[in-house]
């Protein structure tokens, strides 16, 4: 891997393989400008959406429920400044 790319890593120690990363095309007068740190992935269409089914329900059985506590906590807030506001006044 050229030096030059390396700070462009988000971790230092996570780097694509040169066999299997993503080259893209290099812009005019930019020598480096042909990397990202990404890998191809030779998946079938199958685990592919066994992927997605279970990113779904990762976000429906633990992201959505805390979104919810969230929002609530937040509306909460609200109603509470507001009330403080009013007292004040």
């Amino acid at each position: 891997m050229n030096g030059d790319n390396k700070t462009k890593n988000r971790f230092a120690n996570i780097l694509p393989y040169d066999h299997s990363r993503v080259l893209l095309s290099q812009i005019d007068g930019e020598p480096n400008s042909d990397y990202i740190n990404a890998s191809y992935l030779n998946v079938s269409v199958s685990e592919y959406l066994l992927y997605i089914k279970e990113t779904t329900r990762f976000l429906t059985l633990i992201l959505l429920p805390w979104m919810h506590i969230c929002t609530l906590f937040l509306k909460n807030i609200k109603i509470y400044t507001v009330n403080v506001s009013m007292t004040l006044l």
